[in-house]
């Protein structure tokens, strides 16, 4: 009987450790859920999205304006760039509550809004350039 009930210590302090070691993990996994669920960094960049967009618009439709259309492949182009970085940016806000989502981490998210926010400078450089163009060579002041 004595050695059994050594066999039953040593299973129950297994067993303790065993559950203090599944809590922990549990912990983490539940952690990281939530950071996948929740995407933070969406309010600290939509601002600016919405006025790189809205600025981005303006100029084409200036070009377009003072060009009557004659502009309108160059216009379309850099507006396709733009609408493929907005679709972007749906991506990864998107969130997998509805069990359906990009499951990315709030670091990895932070990541893709600041590489599309370049890609927006980048974008509006070309449209600036455009601008330039379409006053050096259509605008009658």
């Amino acid at each position: 009987r004595t050695p059994r009930i050594g066999l039953e210590i040593l299973n129950k302090g297994y067993a303790k450790t065993e559950m203090e070691q599944t809590d922990e993990q549990l912990e983490i996994e539940t952690k990281e859920a939530i950071d996948r669920q929740v995407d933070l960094a969406y309010d600290k960049y939509k601002d600016i999205f919405n006025e790189k967009v809205e600025r981005i618009n303006e100029k084409l439709q200036y070009c377009l304006r003072v060009s009557a259309g004659e502009m309108l492949d160059h216009v379309s182009s850099i507006s396709s760039m733009s609408s493929r970085l907005c679709d972007e940016i749906s991506y990864v806000h998107k969130d997998i509550t509805d069990g359906v989502g990009n499951d990315m981490t709030l670091a990895d998210r932070e990541k893709e809004y600041l590489r599309i926010e370049k890609s927006f400078d980048k974008i509006e450089k070309v449209t600036n350039k455009l601008v330039k163009f379409a006053v050096h060579n259509y605008d009658p002041k």
